[in-house]
């Protein structure tokens, strides 16, 4: 039983020898690989998972005179790929923003299998945005009710772990702009009737 110190693919088994020989194979989760069976397999091609491997020779012999033997068998295992970490880099929304409405939420992310979220909390800690799903992680927009100070954090959860980043932002509409009123003349005081003597 070979053991590779962790959980490998078993890729190809090489042998040099003589003769009619035939193979069969299992990947083990325990060290006496009692949890599986041996079966045939394309030796170059055995793509296996496991921490342990076990081969069987079968020396098929056609004749009496005829002689066999298995000089040496060689395993490539390959560790599995590394998984990538879960990363989130939060972009936008930063500084001032100028509307309510288009609050920009743009990020870049990293790792399998992710899923993404924000939330958006005002400057005393209560919720503006409860906790908003980012469809495929992709970058989106929200609105809030008004002006202040916001903290937008975003969430990455992923097969190799999860992350998250905030950012402060302030909205600050600018004042709307008041068109002076033009003035109406003043109306003329009614003619005074002075009584003739």
């Amino acid at each position: 039983i070979f053991d590779a110190n962790g959980s490998v693919t078993w890729n190809n088994l090489t042998w040099q020898g003589h003769g009619n020989l035939s193979f069969e194979v299992r990947s083990c989760l325990t060290s006496n690989c009692s949890n599986s069976s041996f079966t045939t397999a394309n030796l170059n091609n055995l793509n296996l998972s496991s921490q342990y491997f076990q081969y069987k020779v079968f020396f098929n012999v056609n004749n009496s005179n005829e002689t066999i033997y298995l000089e040496s068998v060689s395993l490539n295992p390959s560790a599995p790929a590394a998984p990538v970490p879960v990363t989130v880099t939060l972009y936008k929304p930063s500084g001032t923003i100028s509307s309510r409405t288009g609050v920009p939420v743009q990020f870049s992310v990293t790792g399998s299998n992710v899923q993404c979220w924000y939330n958006v909390k005002d400057s005393s800690g209560t919720e503006a945005i409860g906790n908003t799903t980012l469809s495929g992680c992709s970058n989106s927009t929200f609105s809030v009710s008004g002006d202040g100070d916001y903290t937008l954090t975003i969430y990455a959860n992923g097969s190799s772990g999860s992350a998250s980043q905030s950012a402060a932002f302030l909205v600050s509409t600018p004042a709307e702009k008041k068109e002076p009123k033009e003035e109406a003349p003043p109306e003329a005081a009614p003619p005074i009737e002075i009584p003739q003597e």
